[in-house]
């Protein structure tokens, strides 16, 4: 019901502009002061978080780098252990004990651990959410069978945990990544052998005076050490806080609730990867986010970001911003019936001017509507009314005019049906001449005693047998005056090959076009084809002898290729032309010149008969 009484049938009705007319610039006046003030307020708040957001990032970015400090601090620390000459790294229990008193006062790393030359190791870590100890050696300090061991509360090693065989120090990517840097560095995340999590290492090699690699010290913090450490660095405002790499990958996260992965990405890339105070929008939630790179003493390529939805500190401003725009909504819905109920009574007189239109498009001829005292719409009135009687006078000037030409268009189709039947019946009529004259040639031949003329009978009766297979082709088509050139062409060959060659001495194929081609060019092609397959039957494969025979009609562009042709004894060409050669070569030419064609034969292997013609337009 609303949408009728807004709306047309294609735009907005009259009334309901002029009752926008009066709310459009209400609302145009209002909503804009109540944004305004809003956002003034939201400019000053959110120059007060810029502060507080740098503050906050300042803090977790130095306790962050004070968390990855330790790892290179350790590594520093057991390096010196070594060169001073209180550890050797050759021993594998100093070394375990050594590191089992690092892990004791370090909380923060996961794992100490060192790898030889020999891809021995020793290893000394925590692990699970009570931090229970561990220590790992293989045999011999070298690579071999790894044994990892639990460590009792008194610190007393217990039964072997794990054993796993064929372990080499050299062949993980901490201390290929030693290797590869030659000083202090760090590995990118990578998983560790236990699958159970995942890990960035701090390295350091250890080389001894003449240069030469000792080993690889290396001390591990698992990703999953660094979220629960940014989850409580993170301040109370319910931000989200996570660290990535130089690719935008993301290693740790303050928080793994869904929809972060979103967000994260979003926060990328509005940075543009580097450091950089941002804010975009998720959804109906606005968000504040910083990034900075992380200190470049610590060797990483790490960025810190920080991101605070708005709603912690907008909501007050909001609800107010709400309020305002609230009233001035309120006062352009008053204002909105008011104009509605003044625009109808105006637009009354369009409205019955409407439905007039609508009933004589409709095929409808109602009165018009009575006179109205609105000059346009009074105009409008009298022009319809004119209109209509014009069109009215139309129609039926047009209703006449169809009339006649349909009882024109029923005279034209029965003379069209009485056409059609006069050339079936004639067509019917000259087929059944033509079978009488065959029939007469055939017994006129068996009657005659001179061989010649029996033969002269019967090629004839072929040839009136040709013309025959031509009338029933166009007697059976829709078209009379046209065929399909190869079903014409394969009934001939079929016919001539029931009578010349009843044992199937001779194989005959076809290659043909099926192309629609007038009567006046199928009749000489098919004498044509009579001709050449009676000659090739008599004359080529007489006394028995065994053949082809092959029969191609080939569409060039606007001409046509028509050849029979057959591998028998030949035939020997007359040197003054086809005239001296007989009455059915003499034939064939007349009929290729009927078509407007060249007509050829060759003899040397066999003979073949060619005609060469334009295809009619």
């Amino acid at each position: 019901m609303t949408k009728r009484l807004l709306l047309g049938r294609s735009g907005i009705r009259f009334k309901t502009v002029l009752g926008l007319s009066i709310v459009f610039p209400l609302l145009a006046i209002g909503l804009p002061i109540a944004f305004g003030v809003g956002s003034s307020a939201e400019r000053s708040l959110s120059d007060a978080i810029a502060v507080l957001e740098d503050e906050t990032v300042a803090h977790v970015r130095s306790e962050v780098e004070n968390f990855l400090e330790v790892p290179l601090l350790v590594n520093r620390m057991n390096a010196e252990a070594v060169k001073s000459g209180r550890v050797d790294p050759g021993d594998a229990d100093t070394l375990e004990s050594l590191f089992l008193s690092r892990i004791g006062y370090t909380p923060s790393v996961t794992s100490v651990y060192f790898g030889n030359a020999r891809g021995g190791l020793v290893d000394a870590g925590r692990e699970g959410p009570d931090g229970s100890l561990y220590v790992i050696r293989t045999d011999g300090f070298a690579a071999g069978s790894f044994v990892k061991t639990a460590i009792d509360d008194r610190g007393a090693k217990s039964a072997a945990v794990s054993v796993l065989p064929q372990f080499d120090a050299r062949t993980r990517p901490w201390y290929r990544a030693a290797v590869a840097a030659g000083a202090a560095a760090w590995t990118p995340p990578y998983p560790l052998f236990t699958g159970q999590d995942s890990a960035v290492s701090a390295v350091l090699p250890l080389n001894g005076a003449d240069g030469t690699l000792i080993g690889v010290f290396s001390v591990d913090i698992f990703l999953s050490q660094l979220e629960r450490f940014l989850k409580g660095s993170l301040s109370r405002l319910g931000g989200h806080c996570f660290i990535s790499d130089s690719s935008g990958a993301v290693l740790a996260r303050s928080d793994k609730a869904d929809g972060f992965d979103f967000l994260e990405g979003e926060a990328l890339r509005s940075s543009g990867g580097g450091d950089a105070a941002f804010t975009f929008s998720a959804g109906k939630v606005r968000y504040f986010g910083e990034s900075q790179r992380l200190s470049g003493k610590l060797g990483l390529d790490w960025h810190l970001v920080l991101l605070y939805p708005d709603t912690a500190f907008m909501a007050g401003i909001r609800y107010d911003r709400g309020l305002m725009v609230l009233a001035v909504l309120l006062g352009a819905l008053v204002s909105a019936l008011l104009s509605f109920v003044i625009a109808s009574r105006f637009a009354r007189p369009l409205e019955l001017l409407s439905g007039y239109a609508r009933s004589l498009s409709s095929g409808e001829w109602p009165a018009p509507p009575r006179p109205t005292r609105l000059i346009e719409p009074e105009e409008l009135r009298t022009s319809l009314a004119a209109m209509a009687d014009r069109l009215r006078e139309s129609i039926e000037a047009l209703t006449a005019e169809n009339e006649a030409k349909r009882i024109a268009n029923e005279r034209v189709e029965a003379l069209l049906a009485e056409k059609t039947l006069i050339l079936r019946e004639v067509h019917h009529r000259i087929k059944n001449n033509m079978s009488s004259i065959a029939s007469l040639l055939a017994i006129e031949a068996r009657s005659m005693d001179d061989g010649r003329a029996t033969a002269a009978l019967l090629t004839a009766e072929s040839r009136v047998g040709s013309m025959m297979i031509l009338y029933d082709k166009l007697y059976r088509s829709d078209r009379f005056t046209e065929a399909s050139a190869a079903a014409f062409f394969e009934e001939i060959v079929r016919d001539l090959s029931r009578i010349y060659d009843p044992f199937e001495r001779v194989s005959v194929e076809t290659d043909c076009a099926a192309a629609l081609l007038p009567a006046e060019t199928l009749m000489p092609l098919g004498l044509i084809l009579n001709e050449a397959l009676t000659n090739a039957y008599k004359y080529a494969f007489a006394e028995g002898r065994r053949g082809k025979i092959s029969v191609r009609f080939l569409t060039e562009g606007g001409e046509a290729v028509f050849v029979v042709g057959d591998d028998g004894r030949g035939i020997s060409l007359p040197p003054d032309g086809f005239h001296s050669g007989g009455f059915g070569l003499t034939l064939m030419e007349s009929l290729a010149e009927q078509l407007g064609g060249t007509f050829a034969v060759a003899g040397d292997e066999g003979t073949t008969v060619s005609v060469r013609f334009p295809l009619p337009s």
